[in-house]
């Protein structure tokens, strides 16, 4: 047992380092590029959840300091979990040091989690740091997490593996480790919501074909499902409560349905082998080569096989081979960049690459295993460090534009077409600006653009501005934000009507001069309140049902439970190995 807790924490070492190098490599010249992308909405949700915990709110349910002090409920249906990392960074950190820490943090946590899940598949260490290494530092997850800052799915990346192998032990494995499918599935719950969704379709279709095939569902398998299924359910509670009461049938905006930018077969393959970090249909020189040779070293091994025609079928189905045109209305639409996929099959390909390095160096004298352990290790060091520096060029960072203060006085988008850069001198001018996309995801469809695009132009642009308006006419208000508040001050001459620049959800609450009051929603799906002549200090909020904080409890005695389980099992394991000795 000492000599795999040594093995366990030289390995622990070796990543830390690794991840260490691997961020210190991303963030030369202590700037961030690409602020025009998803970075707006990401880096917006951050600041709001510093802003509530500075002022000792440790949740936070609608933005009342960032997102232009609208009320928007995107923490209520975009999980924030794995930003408070992040934002407990802040306290210690400057904005810009704080997300490339948080990165290095994230990346260590793939390595591990990538690790030890294929060492639970393959019981081999060699192949599974191979994978760690393929998976954790692929292209994919490179665009994600530097390239174009999507943080949701880049952070749903770092346990897809605990959630597949964990799927793999409930139908083929040892179905006793049913929990790794139910953490690793909430753990995904508490990243990316499509991510999420993607993960249980794929998961749907792989069942669906092992049912046809081979027809041999076990009871027992079908329990440690239903066990995995009961036990995310608890995890994801209280992740789920908001989208039961202000979500279903409550008319919000979502992100529209589609199939954008799909590329071809020939696309992928000719990206991928270029191995440059720009082209969005890329997994890398390492993974497509693993994709075009597989299936001659898994053709024997039915179980890798099966692996191998997954992710291929996987990255087929996110370029034009794909009828996407044809589905981009169904349920398959809520995908949107067909590309996603990839995060899937580059798991999946990642399998079967690391299978074929551990293959070609099985039967191979100690010495020789070693030296290709080492070339490999230079050769993939100076492919990532290549790729780091065409990220991080000169060129490309003095090309960029120093994101300056919006002097216009109205909220305006960046121009996506330019690339923007900050340092933490001008990090804060993020948010004088519209976020390029997301900011009016789920607003109340009243208070949006009928057409839907562009997302800045519409009846959210007043909201945006601040626009109130008192007995219909228009009034620039100022509110103060507190967590998970909005306090407007105004003086009025007469009684009458006030509808505020602040959008409603089901448990949003108002209050004017202390006392709690009704509300009714404007046609701009905003509060409306009436008030008396005088003085008005008038607090809008938000306040979430009790079965919110009953399932936070619910989900921290689960976890609880998980890890006293956990506990238990390795000292089961001990005192077995200790009389295996005797």
């Amino acid at each position: 047992m000492s000599r795999q807790f040594k093995q366990k924490g030289i390995i622990t070492i070796m990543f830390i380092i690794l991840s260490a190098g691997a961020t210190i490599m991303v963030m030369k010249d202590g700037v961030i590029n690409g602020i025009a992308s998803d970075a707006g909405f990401h880096f917006s949700r951050v600041e709001q959840i510093y802003d509530n915990l500075k002022n000792g709110s440790f949740f936070t349910f609608i933005a009342t300091n960032t997102f232009h002090q609208t009320g928007a409920g995107s923490f209520l249906f975009y999980p924030t979990v794995f930003l408070y990392p992040w934002a407990f960074l802040r306290f210690f950190l400057d904005p810009v040091s704080s997300f490339y820490c948080w990165y290095g943090i994230m990346t260590f946590l793939c390595l591990m989690i990538s690790y030890f899940s294929m060492k639970s598949f393959s019981k081999e260490t060699s192949r599974s740091a191979f994978f760690a290494l393929l998976y954790t530092f692929g292209l994919y997850r490179l665009r994600l997490g530097i390239v174009n800052l999507v943080l949701g799915e880049f952070v749903a990346y770092t346990f897809l593996p605990l959630a597949f192998v964990g799927f793999y032990h409930v139908f083929w494995g040892d179905s006793r480790k049913w929990y790794d499918l139910a953490i690793g599935v909430a753990l995904i719950g508490y990243s990316h919501f499509l991510s999420l969704y993607l993960t249980v379709l794929i998961f749907i279709a792989i069942l669906i074909c092992n049912i046809i095939i081979k027809n041999n569902l076990s009871r027992e398998r079908l329990l440690s499902l239903v066990k995995s299924i009961i036990t995310a359910i608890l995890l994801m509670g209280y992740v789920l409560v908001p989208f039961l009461t202000d979500y279903l049938g409550k008319n919000l905006k979502v992100p529209a349905k589609g199939a954008w930018f799909v590329n071809t077969i020939n696309d992928l393959i000719s990206s991928s082998l270029a191995n440059g970090p720009f082209a969005a249909y890329n997994i890398g020189f390492f993974l497509i080569v693993g994709a075009l040779i597989g299936w001659y070293f898994v053709k024997n091994n039915n179980l890798e096989l099966s692996i191998y025609i997954s992710g291929i079928l996987i990255l087929l189905m996110s370029t034009s081979f794909f009828p996407w045109e044809g589905v981009k209305k169904t349920f398959l639409g809520t995908i949107q960049f067909p590309y996603r996929l990839h995060s899937y099959g580059s798991l999946l390909i990642a399998v079967t690459t690391s299978f074929i390095l551990v293959k070609i160096l099985k039967k191979k004298p100690k010495r020789t295993r070693m030296l290709t352990y080492v070339a490999f290790l230079i050769i993939f060091g100076i492919s990532y460090s290549g790729v780091i520096q065409t990220v991080n060029s000169k060129e490309r960072i003095n090309s960029a534009q120093y994101l300056a203060p919006n002097k216009d006085g109205s909220v305006q988008p960046l121009d996506t077409h330019n690339l923007y850069k900050v340092d933490k001198r001008n990090y804060h001018n993020i948010f004088q600006y519209s976020v390029t996309f997301g900011e009016s995801d789920y607003y109340p469809k009243k208070s949006v653009n009928g057409k839907n695009t562009p997302e800045y132009i519409g009846k959210e642009g007043g909201i945006w501005q601040k626009v109130a308006f008192i007995n219909n006419k228009k009034k620039n208000v100022i509110p103060v934000g507190t967590p998970n508040n909005l306090t407007y001050f105004i003086k009025t001459s007469k009684s009458g009507s006030i509808d505020l620049p602040v959008v409603a959800y089901s448990n949003t609450y108002a209050y004017i001069n202390g006392s709690r009051t009704n509300y009714s929603i404007s046609k701009r799906g905003t509060v409306s309140v009436q008030v008396k002549p005088g003085n008005n200090r008038i607090t809008v909020g938000y306040k979430p049902s009790m079965a919110f904080y009953f399932f936070v409890v619910v989900a921290i005695a689960t976890w609880a439970c998980l890890f006293l389980s956990w506990i238990y099992r390795l000292n089961k394991h001990t005192r077995q190995q200790v009389i295996q000795k005797e």
